[in-house]
């Protein structure tokens, strides 16, 4: 009997690519925090929305600028907070750490955050969702991100902005109608 490989650490988080090719890492969880936090490398650049509960976005040192501010795109689109900006900040890793200065412990996934922080005070508002189409296998995969890298990594999207409530069910089902309108017709055998 074969065993299964296990996953990698990176397959834990949801992650997209920048429209300049760096990879992205979105943890969302206290474990994933702590678990992003200790994979990650002194340099490299955290990025997060200025809430409690946000989530963290990861990127290698030397990430570009266009790649760090979709990160803050993302981060703001993942907050629980996401129609109220409140902005947010980068640091590196190395500003981060488990205690506060007078030597307390933190509770499992959060970090005190050293000064200085870069800040981005109007922090987009849009998540977008496509797919990326490989026409010659005729297989599609779902591509989730900002909005110029879910543009530049799918073949058709649809951009979403805070505003009125609906299901998620109604969501969903209305994000793929629109996606599956626009390539219906050019791409046989999807759908």
């Amino acid at each position: 009997m074969e065993k299964s490989k296990s996953r990698k650490w990176s397959e834990k988080f949801f992650a997209f690519i920048s429209s300049d090719g760096t990879p992205v890492f979105i943890s969302r969880s206290a474990k994933t925090h702590e678990t992003l936090f200790a994979k990650m490398e002194d340099a490299d650049i955290f990025v997060r929305p200025n809430f409690a509960d946000a989530a963290w976005d990861a990127l290698k040192s030397g990430a570009s600028e266009i790649s760090i501010k979709e990160a803050v795109e993302l981060a703001a689109a993942f907050s629980n907070h996401w129609a109220q900006n409140a902005g947010a900040f980068c640091v590196k890793k190395n500003q981060l750490s488990k205690s506060i200065p007078t030597g307390e412990l933190l509770a499992k996934g959060y970090f005190f955050v050293a000064e200085p922080r870069i800040w981005f005070k109007e922090a987009e508002q849009k998540l977008c969702i496509g797919i990326a189409i490989d026409a010659q296998n005729k297989t599609a995969k779902l591509v989730a991100g900002p909005v110029l890298a879910t543009r530049k990594n799918s073949n058709y999207f649809v951009t979403l902005t805070p505003g009125a409530e609906k299901g998620i069910d109604a969501l969903g089902a209305e994000i793929k109608n629109r996606i599956m309108d626009l390539y219906r017709n050019k791409y046989a055998g999807f759908g």
